[in-house]
């Protein structure tokens, strides 16, 4: 390796190894630490249970699913044709789109349980495991001020799955009542750091429909969308009711810079950004 190159990812790592970092909006990020494991474990059902809503709210807003309700508060008519008294008629009106909707939910709430349960029992079960020992692994979180819970968080591992020398950038999470204020984009950007510090040379991100308001920070960031298929932890019958996608998304860390902040003004892309994969 040549000297300027191998100093220069000495410098980065030694940047990256600093206990707290103090970020705009009056928050700090730093390591995670074993008194934290249940605050991140919460942040992380947390942001899981949030992507069962939208889940829920996109399934409402797709033609095939508002005629399904609609055939559904239709059908009551049909009673009422047969002889239905009034008020079995006005009841079956009620509860015909009622059971439809809470039907779709349930498929949804589905979903969401099925996508989190994984990293629960596993990496978010052993976090010193399988972030805080390796080295070439790391989990952070962000706090307002240096006090109080983890109000976000980001990690990085090692991706077994793909080329080698790939990472993955995984549970981003920023708590909903702080969002569009620039934490989600520091968390990133120092994980994305870390990454290119630790010589990764491709990073990837696993994410799904149901967090919308993610692929715009990470398209701008310059992943690219290697794979799109439906959740394989649900069935069928709950992925043809809730219609979500995953996505794979790629980007190949050697192509620019090693330090993230010459796209730093995009931190409007805070939005909702939660990745509970």
């Amino acid at each position: 390796m040549a000297e300027p190159r191998r100093r220069r990812m000495e410098e980065d790592e030694e940047e990256e190894e600093a206990e707290v970092e103090e970020v705009p909006g009056g928050f700090t990020i730093r390591p995670c630490q074993r008194s934290d494991f249940e605050a991140v474990r919460r942040l992380y059902r947390e942001a899981a249970a949030e992507q069962v809503g939208t889940a829920f709210r996109q399934a409402l807003r797709r033609p095939a699913v508002r005629t399904l309700l609609s055939l559904c508060a239709a059908l009551p008519c049909l009673g009422l044709w047969l002889g239905l008294g009034p008020g079995l008629w006005a009841a079956a009106t009620l509860a015909g789109p009622a059971l439809a909707a809470a039907s779709l939910y349930g498929a949804c709430l589905r979903f969401g349980r099925a996508s989190a349960a994984g990293p629960l029992r596993e990496d978010l079960a052993d976090i010193d495991g399988y972030f805080l020992r390796p080295r070439d692994a790391g989990l952070w979180v962000a706090e307002v001020g240096r006090a109080g819970p983890p109000v976000g968080m980001v990690a990085v591992m090692a991706e077994t799955d793909g080329p080698a020398g790939s990472c993955e950038l995984c549970r981003l999470a920023v708590a909903p009542g702080l969002r569009r204020r620039g934490l989600g984009w520091a968390l990133f950007s120092r994980a994305l750091r870390f990454a290119r510090a630790r010589g990764y040379r491709l990073c990837l991100i696993y994410t799904s429909s149901a967090n919308p308001a993610a692929l715009p920070l990470y398209k701008a960031a310059g992943f690219h969308l290697h794979r799109a298929y439906p959740p394989p932890e649900v069935g069928p019958l709950v992925q043809l009711l809730c219609q979500v996608t995953d996505y794979v998304l790629t980007l190949r860390l050697s192509d620019t810079h090693p330090r993230v902040e010459c796209t730093a003004g995009l931190g409007a892309y805070n939005g909702g950004m939660q990745d509970a994969r």
